[in-house]
């Protein structure tokens, strides 16, 4: 269905693609689409998905995610001045 037009937009499709594969198999995915294209891309051993459709080549991978930790903020020392 994505690839029924004629001269499909291959960032559109990548935005659609990316947006099914979070709601299905989680956060943090990203595609990459194109004629041709080289990439070096580290993931998980079950987040990576490369294939064509005609002349578009995909590929889709997910990046692990971890919770952001602010770090607390330094505790202010209390300074006695003798006189």
């Amino acid at each position: 269905m994505l690839i029924a037009t004629i001269n499909p937009n291959p960032t559109r499709l990548a935005v659609c693609l990316e947006k099914e594969f979070d709601g299905a198999y989680g956060p943090a995915w990203h595609c990459i689409t194109g004629k041709s294209f080289g990439s070096f891309v580290t993931h998980p051993n079950d987040g990576f998905v490369y294939f064509s459709v005609d002349n578009i080549r995909f590929l889709l991978f997910k990046m692990e995610v971890r919770p952001l930790i602010k770090p607390k903020p330094p505790r202010l020392l209390k300074l006695t001045i003798n006189e």
